[in-house]
Order: C-alpha cells, then structure tokens, then sequence
C-alpha cells in the first residue's frame, strides 16, 4: 500500500490531511466570532431538547459558576458555545448529535476567558473534536475554532501546565475497512489564543500556511496514540496490510511532555513494553478481534509489580501494563510481564481484556496467589496423577524418601512454583517437579518435568490438568498451563 494514500470514507468528511473533500466549507464556518442567543432562546431551546428525549446529553458534575473573574470557568457556557458551533458541521436531518462531552478547559485571564475542548458523538458512529476559545462575559468565541473527525473511534485530550504555561494534548484517529489513521498535537494557550508547538509550529487553522501544509504531510507519514507523559507516535509501512503482508503501524518513538509516574522506570522498559503489546496483540486480543492489526492499543499506566508467590530472578522484574482501546473507552487490556534486564527481554505472567474493572481485578488476583504448595490438596491431587502415571513403579516425593532405597526407585522433589493464568474454567497453576532414579547405588542427576493443576477462583486446587506436550528452558507459566491444556484436550 502507498503510504502517502491515507484511507477515508467518501460518505464521510474528514477534517484534516489532503484527504478532506470539504475542507474550506468546514474552515470557513469556524472562521468568525460567534456571540451567544438571548437567554430567553437558551431556555427555550433546553425545553425543546428535553421534550424531545434530550438528545444533547450533559456530563454529570459539572459546576456552573456565574462570577467568572474568580478564575472559575462556566463550564456549561463553555460547552453549549462550542458544541453548537461544532454541530453546524453535520448537514441537517442527515447527520443527528446524540451526545455532547466537555473534555477538558483551561482558563485564563483570571478566568474570564477560557479554551474548551468538546466531544460531539453522532449516530454514525463518528466523534467530533473541537476546540476553542470563549470569552465569559460575553459568550463570544474569540478565536477561530479547530475541527477534527473521528470515524469509528473516540477523540482523547489531556491539559496540563509547565514552566507556567497552559498546553492541551489531543489525539484524533479513524478507521475505515480496517485501517487506522488520525492526527494529533500539542497546542500551548496563552490565555486569549492558542497556537500549535508540536508536531509544528504555528497556527494549523491559517488555510494557506506552512504550519498547516507542515501539519497535514506529517499525519500523512504517522499515527500516534496516548501514553504516559505524552504520546507513542507510529510510523506507516509500505506493507499491503489488507492482503495480510504486515502491519499498517510499525513503533517509531515516543514524546514526552509532561512528568509521569512512569519516567522513573528503567529507560528500556517502556518501550520494550509498547513493542511487545503490538506483537501480542497483532492477531489476537485486539479490539477489532482481527489479523494484521496495529496500534490500536493506548497505554495508559505501566507500574512495577510485586509478585508474591513467585520467587524471580536477580535480574526480573515484573511489571503491569494497563491499555485502552483506542476504537472503545470501555475496554481494556491488562498484563503481567517479567522483564529481565541482563537479556533485554519480556515474557507474560498473564493477561486479559474487559472493562477496567473486571482487568484490575483480574491481574490483582494473580499476582498475589500463594503458591498452595505446602498444602494437603496439593499433594493429595498430585499423588493421584503420578500414581497413574508411575503405576507399577516405586515413586516418592522426597520428604517421604526412605533411609535406604531401592533400585529403580523414582524420587520427585524438589517442588516449585511457576506461576498462574486464568482459563475459562478457574485458575493454572504451573509447577516445576524435579525427579530422579536410583541407579547403582546412587541418585542420577536430577531432570525437571512440569506439571499444572486447577484451582478455584479462592485459591483452592480442584484438580490436575496434567503436563505441557513439550518443553524447554525457562518456559513461562502462561507457556505450561496452555500447554497442558492443548495435550489434555487431544
């Protein structure tokens, strides 16, 4: 594919790049001061919308503040302005706004003035981004507003102050049969106006300028997704993604624009990270629930892990990634990983997709299961496996070892831990079982063999799964468990 080709709908208007059919129409609307109705009008139309099944939908807790010089923003001033004038763009009776959310505000000039950013959702599953500027006191919009469509994804925005100035971070990207493309940027506010610092400096809202031109080539080239701190910014391959050759994304680099509890992580880890949860989730656990996909999952937090029942190297590390879809705020992507710093390397502990909840519960549970080892039930459970398994041999576990064996005795022992994963019918625990014959008067050197056991969602064993079909070194106990399931299910 020709990545210079950016992908869109021709049932649809998109806001930015060379893609956009039209373009001076959406410009020219936003290019003008618009004062706010009478509030006669404004009541009478918040009626009217009521009546009607209130299809303009407001964000629950919002404050309204009638006294706007204390540095306070009328957060519903701010909102209704710039979501009317956003929705102008939608042709009447074709398109219909089903919900309106202010994202993010920050105020200015002691808060008379303050810039917005607004979410106006459709019933064709596309997502208008808008920002601007309002004056309180007089409800005008100060300055020309910034547009962008997403199809079939949701817009994100964060603000935040450094060095004493105000700056909103947003990212905008659509997907069209499959493929992804969007844009993003960083804008500094200066309290009546805002200007673009990155990925180009200047205005992008002048039709004609180098900023703009800048800005539109570059989004040709890359996608970027939220991270911690900043942004992931992807490059574009020349793979002919539908025909299954390879991703349409490949990770570039990253921005950082302001601090996150993540900048304190070893410098590799983060973008290890990033590169793993793309390679994992390619084919499978994506939100697409597709093949050959890429970047559609935003990191929102990486955190170091204490894994309490199982014993890591001097050299690993575990680590929780949490991840949001960029297509769906309410699903998310979860794992535990174990890096080791000598190799460079990841391995999962496990992992999940669901809503926020149902994934935090879900690595919480795991990473603070005991190991149950020095239990009864697991040594009652494993004593029936092996008894089937060594019938009509002598076998033991070596704390019930004999003062004087025999030959061709077989001694199991000793037991560690792996770890666990969670299956559809309770929880894999994976175990290392050392074992060893008595031949001429001597132990032989010691072997391993794994074996995995199902516990209840409480930590309890109801029963063994069995063994992995095959085996190698420093297997994970995400490796033994599915494993063991594949050759139990043959």
């Amino acid at each position: 594919m020709d990545k210079r080709c950016t992908p869109h709908s021709p049932l649809t208007t998109r806001l930015s790049g060379s893609a956009r059919e039209t373009e001076n129409r959406i410009r020219n609307i936003f290019q003008w001061k618009k004062k706010r109705p009478p509030a006669l009008v404004l009541a009478l139309a918040a009626l009217v919308i009521v009546l009607c099944g209130s299809l303009v939908s407001c964000q629950e807790g919002t404050t309204f503040v009638s006294n706007v010089a204390s540095g306070r923003v009328d957060q519903m001033a701010l909102k209704d302005d710039l979501a009317e004038a956003a929705q102008t763009l939608f042709p009447s009776g074709v398109i219909q706004p089903t919900s309106v959310e202010l994202m993010a505000f920050t105020p200015g000039d002691d808060g008379n003035v303050a810039l917005g950013a607004v979410c106006v959702q459709t019933d064709r599953s596309e997502s208008l981004l808008a920002l601007g500027v309002q004056d309180q006191l007089t409800g005008q919009l100060t300055a020309p507003v910034f547009a962008t469509i997403c199809t079939g994804s949701q817009p994100h925005v964060v603000t935040f102050n450094k060095d004493g100035e105000s700056y909103l971070l947003y990212v905008a990207n659509s997907i069209h049969l499959g493929l992804t493309y969007g844009e993003a940027g960083l804008i500094r506010y200066d309290g009546a106006n805002f200007t673009w610092v990155w990925p180009v400096e200047g205005d992008v809202r002048e039709e004609d300028s180098q900023a703009r031109k800048d800005y539109e080539a570059y989004w040709q080239e890359y996608k970027a997704l939220m991270a911690p701190g900043g942004v992931d910014i992807f490059a574009q391959t020349d793979n002919a993604v539908i025909n299954g050759d390879g991703p349409q994304w490949v990770p570039d680099h990253n921005k950082t624009f302001y601090p996150a509890p993540e900048d304190a992580l070893p410098i590799p880890v983060p973008w290890q990270v990033r590169n793993w949860l793309e390679t994992f989730t390619r084919q499978d656990n994506n939100p697409l629930n597709a093949n050959n996909t890429s970047a559609l999952w935003s990191i929102q937090s990486l955190t170091q892990t204490e894994l309490t029942s199982v014993e890591l190297k001097d050299t690993q590390t575990a680590y929780t990634v949490l991840a949001q879809a960029d297509t769906d705020e309410s699903l998310c992507f979860s794992a535990c990983l174990i890096y080791d710093r000598d190799e460079n390397s990841l391995e999962v502990y496990d992992y999940t997709t669901g809503s926020l909840e149902e994934v935090t519960e879900y690595i919480e549970s795991l990473v603070t299961l005991i190991s149950g080892i020095d239990s009864q039930e697991f040594y009652t459970l494993a004593h029936q496996y092996y008894s089937q398994k060594y019938q009509g041999q002598t076998y033991y576990f070596a704390v019930d070892q004999p003062e004087v064996p025999q030959e061709g005795d077989l001694r199991l022992g000793s037991v560690s831990y792996n770890g666990s994963c969670h299956l559809p019918e309770g929880i894999g625990s994976a175990y290392t079982v050392s074992f060893t014959r008595y031949r001429s008067g001597e132990w032989a050197s010691p072997r391993i063999q794994y074996l995995v056991l199902l516990r209840n969602e409480d930590g309890s064993f109801s029963s063994v799964l069995g063994e992995p079909s095959s085996y190698h070194e420093n297997m994970s106990a995400y490796e033994i468990v599915h494993l063991a399931v594949d050759q139990a299910e043959k």
